[in-house]
């Protein structure tokens, strides 16, 4: 499973500066299709962002907060910023996207992945989130049947997904435990070239203990080390360096 930025694929610069998602706004996700032949992702992401930002004048350009492929990578879209897919509700959903036509094929790693993008964001905002397509919100054919058709399966279980005392969910615990591997393996600290997405979810435990990491944005800035310092600090048994090593990964996420 692998997690492409907005810098990697190549996303169009928004006229602005995004608006971020306020989590007690936040009700549910909603599920949508792209359309078009999923061979060739990275050409149809940057085709889509083009689409909704020069011709349906999208000041934010791609619509959708996160996208799946077929290949079962995760791509950010707007990230955890207002969206723009689903009118009324851009400001109170989560749009995520199959990169592709999901009448055409619905393979197993995409489906898995975006289990995991579900849970995650039940994990920011919620484990009630309900759980939604885009025709339930106007007559459309997106998502395309078999998509539809899983997402309905999924819409009763996940209700009944409440974050229990063991931490989250197994898919979300996957990827948390691939997280700290690049962690072990590499720990986080001011200027070094860090992996985004440990960085990212750093800034973002950080922020909900209190910590102020300032914006989400995967770089471990000044403001990063500072609010993980200021952690490290009401701790007892880690060094209070600045640097993220997997001691201080595992009190941030565990204890």
């Amino acid at each position: 499973m692998e997690f492409v930025s907005r810098e990697t694929w190549g996303a169009i610069v928004p006229r602005g500066e995004l608006r971020a998602l306020k989590p007690e706004k936040v009700q549910g996700i909603v599920v949508h299709h792209t359309t078009g032949r999923a061979i060739e992702p990275e050409s149809m992401i940057r085709a889509h962002d083009n689409y909704h930002k020069n011709t349906r004048g999208w000041a934010g350009g791609l619509a959708y907060n996160w996208l799946v492929s077929a290949d079962g990578r995760i791509w950010e879209g707007r990230g955890w910023n207002q969206g723009g897919a689903t009118k009324h509700w851009n400001d109170r959903s989560v749009a995520v996207a199959y990169l592709g036509d999901s009448n055409d094929q619905l393979p197993e790693d995409a489906k898995r992945s975006l289990e995991v993008v579900f849970e995650t964001i039940r994990f920011k905002y919620g484990q009630f989130l309900w759980l939604k397509v885009h025709s339930d919100y106007k007559p459309t054919d997106c998502p395309g049947g078999p998509l539809r058709a899983w997402v309905g399966t999924l819409g009763v279980s996940a209700r009944k997904l409440p974050l229990g005392p063991q931490g989250p969910p197994n898919a979300l615990l996957e990827i948390f435990q691939r997280l700290r591997a690049e962690v072990e393996a590499k720990p986080l600290r001011r200027w070094r070239k860090n992996s985004y997405w440990p960085v990212y979810m750093l800034q973002s435990r950080l922020n909900e203990k209190g910590f102020n990491a300032g914006t989400l944005d995967g770089k471990f800035g000044r403001k990063t080390k500072g609010a993980l310092k200021k952690f490290q600090r009401t701790q007892l048994s880690i060094r209070r360096d600045g640097v993220c090593d997997t001691r201080t990964w595992d009190a941030l996420f565990i204890q």
